[in-house]
This record gives C-alpha cells, sequence and structure tokens, in this order.
C-alpha cells in the first residue's frame, strides 16, 4: 500500500539559491429521492420549515460554507465521524440522495441545509473519464442543451427541500472530459447561497430558493472550462475570473449583485479559487499561473505579488495557516515546486516598488506539488495528495519532509479534509481513504462508495458528506 514511507527530505533552503521572482505592476483598479437507511428514518418526521427557520443563524465554524469549509482549511474537529463506512451494505450510511446531471461542485452546508449545483442536459448523458489527465482532452459532445439547477437537502435526512433551474441553454464553453459544467462550488453565508455556473452567470438566492440576483460574467474563455469558486467575505462576492482575455479579480455586492470594484489581473487561463486572509488588513490572496497576489477586499488594490514558478494550468487553491500562506500547482502533477512564504513580510511590500531584498519566501521544494487537489494544513503537518495518489507529508513549520506513500485507488482530483485526527482523500476510482495525521504515515481504512469521486467532501457535525457520480451521500455513525 505504501513505498518509501521512511523517506524524509528537507527542502531547499539554501540562502545561496536564487529565487526566480518577478515584481509585477500593479494594474489600475476599475470603481434520489432521500434512500433513507434505518439509522435516519425517525428524522423524517422533520418538517421543512424548522430546518429552513433555524438556517438563518450567525456564522459558526460548523458551518461548512464554501469551497474547504469554514475559513477554507479543509479541517473541522470534534465531528464524531466514522472512520470505516461502506455504502453497498449500509455501513454508517445515514441517507443516499440522487441528484440528476453530472456536477464537480462540493457540498457546502448552514446548518441543516445542504446546497449543491448541477448542470443537467436536456438531452443524452454527460461523459465523464478519469485518470490520466493528458488522455481526456476537450469534450465537444456536450455542448447540447443543459439546466443549471441549485438542489437545497435537509442535512439529517437526505430529503430535497427544494431546486430552483438558475438558467438553460447551450454552454458557452466545452468542457474538459475529466471536468463538468458545474465545477464551482458554491457560498453561503446564512442569509445568501451563491452560485457560478460554467460560463451561464452569477447568481444569488435566498435559503428558501427565492431568486435575489443574476449577474452575466460574459463568456468565460477559460481553456478546459472554469472552475473557480466564489468566496462570500462580509457583505461581498469574491470572484477570481482568470481567463484568457480580460483577466480579473471581481468583489460583487452581496444583496445586490452590483460591481463594487474590479481589478485586471495578468493571466491567463485558471482554476484556482481564492483564499481571504487578514494582513493589515483582509486581503483575497490568489493563486494564477503567473503570480501569487493580495488584494485589500475593501479596494481591490493590489498589495503584493510573487512569481509562482508553476508556469501555467493552477488549480490548488493558496492556504494561509500559522503565518504562511502555501503555494501548489502546475503542470505537470508531482513535477513542481511546493513554496511556503511568510504572510508577514508579503504584507510589508510596498506597492510602488519594483524589486524586493526580501522575497518572503521561507522554505520550497524542488518537486512534488499536486496538479489538481489544494494541500491540508493540519496540526502543523502539511499533507499533499498528487493526482496519481502520492501523499507526502512535511513539517509546515520547516519544510521537512516527514514521509511519502502511495494511496492505490486511481486518480485524486477531491482535495483532502481532516477531523478529529484522521485525514479523509477521496479517489476517483470511488474509495474514500483515512490516513492517521501525525508525522508517520498510517493507513486506518479504505471504505468503497461504489462511485467516482471528483468533488471534495464537506464535513458537518457528526456527518462525511461525500459527492459522488450520481449520488450524495451522508456518512453518519450509526450508534
Amino acid at each position: 500500500m505504501t513505498f518509501d514511507s521512511a523517506a524524509r527530505a528537507s527542502p531547499t533552503l539554501s540562502p545561496k539559491k536564487e529565487v526566480s521572482m518577478r515584481w509585477c505592476n500593479f494594474p489600475q483598479v476599475e470603481t434520489l429521492r432521500a434512500l433513507v437507511s434505518s439509522a435516519a428514518i425517525g428524522y423524517l418526521a422533520l418538517s421543512v420549515a424548522p430546518v429552513l427557520a433555524q438556517s438563518e443563524s450567525p456564522p459558526s465554524p460548523s458551518n461548512w460554507s464554501e469551497f474547504r469549509g469554514h475559513g477554507q482549511t479543509g479541517v473541522l474537529d470534534d465531528a464524531e465521524l466514522p472512520t470505516e463506512f461502506d455504502t453497498d451494505a449500509g455501513t454508517n450510511i445515514a441517507w443516499a440522495t440522487e441528484l440528476p446531471g453530472m456536477a464537480h461542485s462540493s457540498p457546502v452546508v448552514w446548518n441543516d441545509i445542504v446546497f449543491v449545483t448541477t448542470a443537467v442536459p436536456l438531452t443524452g448523458t454527460s461523459e465523464l473519464r478519469t485518470g490520466d489527465v493528458d488522455q481526456a482532452g476537450l469534450d465537444s459532445a456536450s455542448l447540447v442543451p443543459h439546466s443549471w439547477r441549485l438542489y437545497a437537502l435537509n442535512r439529517l435526512t437526505g430529503e430535497i427541500l427544494w431546486h430552483r433551474v438558475a438558467t438553460e441553454g447551450v454552454p458557452r464553453v466545452s468542457r474538459h472530459l475529466k471536468g463538468s459544467h458545474a465545477s464551482a462550488t458554491p457560498a453561503t453565508n446564512g442569509q445568501f447561497v451563491v452560485a457560478l455556473f460554467d460560463s451561464q452567470g452569477l447568481f444569488a438566492y435566498d435559503l428558501h430558493g427565492n431568486a435575489v440576483w443574476s449577474r452575466d460574467l460574459g463568456v468565460l474563455d477559460v481553456q478546459w472550462g472554469p472552475a473557480s469558486s466564489p468566496i462570500i467575505h462580509e457583505d461581498r462576492v469574491l470572484i477570481q475570473d482568470d481567463r484568457e482575455t480580460g483577466a480579473a479579480v471581481v468583489a460583487f455586492d452581496l444583496a445586490t449583485g452590483d460591481e463594487i470594484w474590479r481589478t485586471d489581473r495578468e493571466e491567463s487561463s485558471g482554476w484556482a479559487t481564492p483564499t481571504v486572509a487578514t494582513l493589515a488588513t483582509p486581503q483575497i490572496i490568489l493563486n494564477g499561473g503567473n503570480w501569487l497576489a493580495g488584494y485589500d477586499i475593501a479596494t481591490g488594490a493590489r498589495e503584493w505579488c510573487r512569481d509562482n514558478n508553476a508556469g501555467e494550468f493552477v488549480m490548488p487553491a493558496p492556504v494561509v495557516a500559522d503565518g504562511q500562506v502555501i503555494l501548489t500547482g502546475g503542470y505537470p502533477a508531482g513535477g513542481r515546486p511546493i513554496q511556503a512564504f511568510s504572510l508577514d513580510r508579503l504584507a510589508g511590500d510596498s506597492p510602488d516598488e519594483t524589486d524586493a531584498a526580501d522575497t518572503g519566501l521561507l522554505w520550497e521544494t524542488e518537486r512534488g506539488s499536486a496538479y489538481t487537489t489544494t494541500p491540508l494544513v493540519y496540526r502543523g503537518i502539511l499533507y499533499v495528495i498528487v493526482d496519481n495518489g502520492i501523499m507526502s507529508a512535511y513539517e509546515l513549520a520547516s519544510g521537512e519532509r516527514l514521509y511519502r506513500s502511495r494511496l492505490r485507488g486511481g486518480g485524486f482530483s477531491a482535495s483532502p479534509v481532516a477531523s478529529d485526527g484522521r485525514i479523509y482523500l477521496p479517489s476517483e476510482d470511488g474509495d474514500v481513504f483515512v490516513v492517521r495525521a501525525g508525522r508517520e504515515f498510517e493507513l486506518l481504512a479504505q471504505n468503497p462508495v461504489g462511485e467516482t469521486i471528483m468533488a471534495s467532501p464537506a464535513i458537518t457535525p457528526g456527518m462525511l458528506l461525500i459527492r459522488g457520480r450520481t449520488h450524495l451521500f451522508g456518512v453518519a455513525s450509526h450508534d
């Protein structure tokens, strides 16, 4: 199950090494019905109204409200999730709800409401290829009429509370055969839920399913189709709109959809989701094919940037933890560096500088970066799962590699999540591996789901939500 699990390696840390850093110009800112197991039957007496009523409450870390959860950490402790489960046997499966169409977006949760998006072809079916990304290519056959939908489900039972058709029509751009026409994860703050549907637009609803506003963002000419997810911060929606022409980062008013600011970016196609961090002021941090950059959330002003050395094809979100921002991504899988930067040192930059003596780089590896998945920082250790199943752990403070092992589960596109000392890693083959968190590799379980898994899981108190090719599963201990 593993190889070289005892291997240790140090990153490139020599102060004599010349770090390749370009310094950017600062552009002007423009103003199934539920298949419920016996363990969940008792919940069926709950009505829809109380679930909706209790959803409108203040933010809580237990609300997995956006891609990778509260604070975009991928972590929720004290969730009491099962280590082992099996969908065919029904072991620790509370419910399984069939969803139409195909989507790689993750579920998000506010209290007891789960929101998921999907793109449903109105003719034919959607083809999906897994494994080697180089053998996939574009799916021109997917350019048939689709229906883009937002679903709300009862977290306790899997019952569909409501669904809304946001828009219908022919997709404006083709998708990758490993991708979908609904790859962006929605976001919610307990009052609104916002969904970005491919190139079809940005849509906002209240938690009862009433349409609030929508915005046409134009054709997102992203090679192989867009996937970056919206992020909500206080009163605004933040979009990383990296495309072949007209790349920008944009802030919209959450209540009205009005554009607050737009900042042009020197980027081309990108798929990464932005991350919010507080430096001197709240900033949105973006991982792009050219730059790692931070922007003031209030004004859109670019505060700093660094050459990320990825080259192109950047998908992982930047990870902020313990005063660091971790940068991964780039082609080929496993062939690009992992870099750790000091947030304090980045925040000390002046926007007028064209060069700087302090790059802010704390450590880097020569290779080992994932191509698709966003890494996980948990209890002082950085975990990286490469698309081919090679899992590595690094000491966050120093970059020392603690171990490297292989999970034999085909390809890996979903990002790992962690809870209560365990890391959950879904594979494209439909197995969820559970690894003990720590400095040594220990595989605790390999759980069959029975469906391809491309979406990252969501953690809620007492339940792990896993989106398969056709079902959303609620995984919970029976005892």
